[in-house]
């Protein structure tokens, strides 16, 4: 059936964020291509963390630049999908703004500096940069950690208007072509340093192309003329620098229209449009969706397993994945736990891919690893507490949104077993027995390291994931009704209902909202932390009593909620403080504050999951949703918001904090497609759209939302819908 659609997305430019001070900035900003990132450093020009597998950098600072001999630190920053865009000016008033681009789908980096000598100096300004790309290439070793080079030894090598580094342990080569030609070049053995003047009163526009690739023997280069493919690319480049520069926006531009444009020839679905005057939800719909899309990768599929350095026959990747991290950490795998959180979005904008690549975790084995490296294909990490409710989560809302119920008579091998999806489903739904230790009833999912990592009293029989059970429990039963299988779904309802009263022991009213772990020697211990809000709350909303709803929320309003953003952990927790941002005091990972929304509505609450909305919608104006963001107060300084103030929020920070993307200091990666959440919540719960599979169905329809809007474009089976939202409440049409 053709598709068609007559609503467009905001531009790409209009999701690009404000300015940002460089004292407003823990984590300075990144952007990326579809075949990696790269970041920016302090420096006005300088790049870090360029990872583009199978290439990548040391992680370290290079091309900085500096006026009359002194480094230019940037003043300010400002982020889009397509660039980073920074500025400073010197002492001596001399104005430098830079550009940096990755080339579409390419290996390339483009950097464009404009530098302004103001009339009133006395004498010319020098403008150097350091040429001291440190590139290798690595086709194995991909993990959280990157194989970045270490103790490698770099050569370089000048030729006119270019330099030439080539890596002496890999067959990385890097090209710098520089337009115009430097009025100096000073060179060293591994790197060199152009510069060029700028007299009073003009202004001198400096365009460097970086082309990196490999040499034309496979080993390290041994003569320059092994580099001639890729000095020949960046020379090709640099003589169209104009049309590239520009060919960046325009792939961006094109590719985010792609998403939303039913038919298109990239990916195998589309996305909904929102349209809507209300500013702040729309744009944390869209920068939803953004946030999955700049962790998109094309480059890990067949057809690159030659550079992948793939064996023949074995792991050929996908044609797409979306990536948990870039550009510092995690940028060719994917964590199921992260996925999970858009896979809404992929549901609906890439269907096929999301099929393909959960059969191959399901292949993989997910009790063996927490996320699955994209060039070579193996399992990474240990497992996690979460694999079972993520990766069901995930299968789920591919079942369920594109209607696909025959897929769960397919044939699925996991562990070298074969059986049928459904037999796959409910193996995960009740591996939690294999878990309880005896004498109890509860799954016990070990220490810290395989739960949130940095809170050593949320170990053992965890209320989210024991809740999780009972839900993915009732979520099996249903899919063996549907199949035509009551007997299973009759055992599996049942194991549910018995399962629900103990987890329900975990919550003790006396605790105000919060609930509890059952450690080893049975103390439970309360643990003042937004997880069980967003997993126990959301999943078993129809099992708890409106007294535990209202507790729980106002556990959350008063102790959680800061600024336009939240807390993980309530700094009332019996171990707070604790400073990693996306599980402590200082912050919330992104998932969280969605989540947190989407348990308001759950609860019924929609005037508080809509206030909610608006106000996380704030943090979108200082760039995209990544792995966390972090409180600051008004002063610049981390962890400045204040405690809630008892209710959700109307929009507004309130107590004078805002949240920023969390440093990497605390190993939080710029770009995370958890953030895709948000846009899942507005199509779920704003919009109520809820396929089960059988077709389409609005949540709680005759509840109205408090907003006038329309969400058109939403496939189910081939036919097109919209869903519209007014006073009266939701209507499918």
């Amino acid at each position: 059936m053709h598709r068609t659609s007559s609503k467009t997305p905001p531009s790409l430019d209009s999701l690009m964020s404000e300015w940002l001070p460089r004292g407003e900035v823990a984590h300075l900003p990144a952007t990326s291509n579809f075949w990696g990132g790269v970041g920016a450093a302090d420096n006005v020009l300088a790049v870090r963390n360029l990872t583009l597998a199978p290439y990548l950098d040391d992680g370290g600072d290079w091309c900085a630049l500096a006026v009359d001999g002194v480094p230019v630190p940037a003043d300010a920053y400002r982020w889009s999908a397509h660039e980073i865009t920074r500025r400073a000016t010197t002492r001596a008033g001399v104005a430098i703004r830079t550009s940096t681009r990755l080339a579409f789908e390419a290996n390339r980096l483009l950097l464009r500096v404009t530098a302004t000598n103001p009339a009133t100096a006395r004498t010319a300004a020098t403008v150097s940069i350091a040429l001291d790309p440190r590139i290798a290439k690595a086709t194995t070793g991909w993990a959280w950690d990157p194989p970045r080079p270490e103790g490698h030894e770099f050569t370089a090598r000048s030729t006119g208007s270019h330099l030439m580094v080539s890596d002496g342990s890999s067959p990385a080569v890097t090209v710098l072509a520089l337009a115009p030609a430097p009025s100096r070049l000073v060179e060293a053995r591994a790197d060199a340093t152009a510069e060029w003047r700028v007299e009073p009163a003009r202004t001198v526009t400096i365009d460097i192309v970086v082309a990196f690739g490999e040499t034309s023997t496979g080993g390290p280069l041994v003569s320059a003329s092994d580099g001639d493919g890729v000095l020949a690319d960046a020379d090709a480049t640099a003589g169209s620098f104009r049309e590239a520069f520009a060919a960046v926006h325009a792939g961006w531009q094109k590719r985010w229209q792609d998403a939303f444009t039913p038919g298109n020839a990239h990916y195998s679905g589309s996305l909904p449009v929102l349209t809507t005057d209300d500013e702040a939800l729309s744009r944390l719909y869209h920068m939803g969706v953004l946030s999955v899309l700049v962790n998109e990768r094309t480059n890990l599929g067949a057809d690159f397993g030659e550079v992948l350095g793939r064996a023949p026959g074995g792991y050929s990747g996908f044609d797409r994945v979306y990536v948990t991290g870039a550009p510092e950490w995690a940028n060719t795998v994917t964590y199921f736990w992260d996925t999970s959180y858009c896979s809404v979005v992929l549901a609906l904008l890439d269907p096929a891919m999301l099929k393909a690549q959960t059969r191959y975790w399901l292949a993989s084995g997910i009790h063996d690893g927490y996320a699955v490296d994209c060039v070579q294909g193996g399992l990474v990490g240990p497992w996690y507490s979460a694999n079972d409710l993520t990766v069901f989560t995930t299968i789920l809302n591919h079942l369920d949104y594109s209607g696909d119920r025959s897929a769960l008579d397919a044939e699925v091998v996991v562990g070298g077993e074969s059986g049928t999806l459904l037999h796959q489903l409910k193996a995960i739904a009740t591996h939690w027995r294999k878990l309880v230790r005896p004498g109890q009833s509860l799954a016990d999912y070990g220490a810290d390291h395989n739960l949130l990592e940095v809170l050593p009293n949320y170990v053992h029989q965890v209320p989210s994931f024991n809740a999780a059970n009972v839900w993915m429990l009732r979520r099996a039963a249903a899919l063996c009704a549907q199949a035509g299988d009551p007997e299973a779904a009759a055992v599996l309802g049942a194991e549910a209902d018995a399962l629900l009263p103990h987890v329900l022991d975990l919550y003790d009213s006396r605790n105000g909202g919060v609930w509890s772990c059952r450690h080893e020697d049975g103390t439970l211990v309360p643990v003042r932390t937004v997880v069980d809000f967003v997993i126990a709350g959301n999943l078993l909303a129809r099992s708890l009593t409106e007294e535990q709803k209202t507790a729980m929320k106002n556990f959350v309003a008063t102790e959680l909620l800061a600024g336009d953003w939240m807390r993980a952990l309530s700094r009332e927790d019996a171990l707070a403080p604790v400073d990693r941002a996306d599980h402590g005091t200082e912050g919330a990972f992104d998932s969280w504050p969605a989540l947190t929304a989407q348990t308001f509505a759950r609860f019924g609450d929609y005037p508080a999951f809509l206030a909610l909305l608006r106000r996380f919608s704030g943090v979108t104006g200082r760039g995209p949703f990544g792995q966390s963001h972090q409180l600051r107060a008004d002063d610049g300084k981390p962890d400045g918001g204040k405690p809630g103030d008892g209710k959700p929020g109307d929009g507004t920070s309130g107590d004078g904090s805002f949240a920023v993307l969390s440093s990497p200091d605390s190993l939080q990666v710029f770009n995370n497609p958890c953030g895709g959440k948000f846009a899942d919540v507005v199509i779920s719960d704003l919009f109520g759209y809820a396929p089960d599979g059988g077709g389409p169905r609005l949540r709680d329809a005759a509840v109205p939302r408090g907003v006038t809007a329309t969400l058109s474009g939403v496939f189910f089976q081939g036919v097109e819908y919209t869903i519209t939202s007014d006073a009266d409440g939701l209507s499918l049409s």
